[in-house]
């Protein structure tokens, strides 16, 4: 499966950069999709989410505390953040240090583990493979940071092989 990031300006700001991916093929970010998706059945937990979003991109950064960390494999960086103190609506991602924010998929979380939920499942394995995927291109020094750490240049596309899909 192929991805493009992409800079999602309406969440950046001179806090944080947020970036989202884009299926090859598809017309809108994976963020995008959850956003779609929930806005209908969760209206103020979407809006929760966004704000919150809105606020690390202009006004506090990627604060651990904003975060729910390590919800994937030791080191990869992938998280999961929330609509708020009830947690029901979930997205998951990679957090860059302070800076940087790359968000995938989710939805509403009701179970007690991402695994026991097909939805989630998917979304976080789908970004514990793009967190491999990621440490290769920066190790080649195929996306690199400006240098304000604040945005990402270079190649940035994603290839992951048809067995890592989530």
């Amino acid at each position: 499966m192929n991805y493009r990031i992409v800079k999602y300006v309406q969440l950046s700001g001179r806090r944080a950069t947020v970036y989202s991916l884009v299926k090859a093929d598809e017309p809108q970010t994976l963020f995008d999709t959850l956003l779609q998706e929930c806005a209908a059945h969760y209206p103020a937990e979407t809006k929760n989410l966004l704000a919150k979003l809105r606020a690390m991109g202009q006004q506090t950064g990627l604060r651990k505390d904003l975060f729910r960390l390590d919800e994937g494999l030791p080191g990869d960086m992938v998280v999961a953040v929330s609509d708020d103190v009830t947690a029901t609506l979930r997205a998951y991602g990679i957090r860059y240090g302070n800076s940087i924010l790359l968000l995938g998929a989710g939805g509403p979380k009701f179970v007690r583990a991402w695994q026991d939920d097909p939805k989630l499942k998917q979304a976080a394995e789908e970004m514990i493979a793009v967190s491999e995927a990621m440490k290769q291109k920066v190790q080649n020094r195929e996306i690199t940071w400006t240098p304000d750490e604040m945005e990402w240049t270079g190649d940035l596309t994603i290839e992951l092989e048809d067995d890592e899909d989530a």
